[in-house]
């Protein structure tokens, strides 16, 4: 599966990984999973790694995923999501994920997984449009 996602519970935090060709199709199966994951809705801190993957997903799959799985999921809680890119196709695309994202949740795009977690670490919980502790 190009995309999948573990628990890094001394961390409190999920992290998930996407390698390969990836779709709308696998994001939504992998999304689909985390939503019903009680660890995951209990954690609510994810990093995304996308480094490894060449995603084959348009604005409105953005869309759809985010508005069909995410929102619904997530509802009014706070969630923090970091994504650890590798080029600017990656960026580009992670860009268009966060135009549907921020509504639902906190998220930032780092090139360097340890940026990623320093951000993660870095956020309070309570406001999903909280500021850094």
């Amino acid at each position: 599966m190009p995309t999948s996602y573990s628990m890094d519970r001394e961390r409190n935090v999920v992290l998930e990984v996407w390698t390969g060709h990836v779709t709308a199709a696998d994001v939504a199966t992998t999304w689909r999973r985390m939503a019903a994951d009680a660890d995951v809705n209990a954690c609510r801190r994810l990093i995304c790694d996308v480094r490894g993957a060449t995603m084959d997903l348009t604005p409105a799959d953005f869309g759809e995923l985010v508005h069909g799985i995410l929102a619904p999921a997530i509802g009014s809680q706070p969630w923090h999501s970091a994504i650890v890119v590798g080029s600017p196709v990656q960026y580009g695309k992670t860009r268009q994920f966060d135009a549907f994202a921020q509504v639902i949740m906190t998220d930032a795009i780092f090139e360097r997984m340890e940026d990623a977690l320093a951000w993660l670490d870095s956020r309070t919980p309570g406001n999903r449009f909280d500021t850094p502790a």
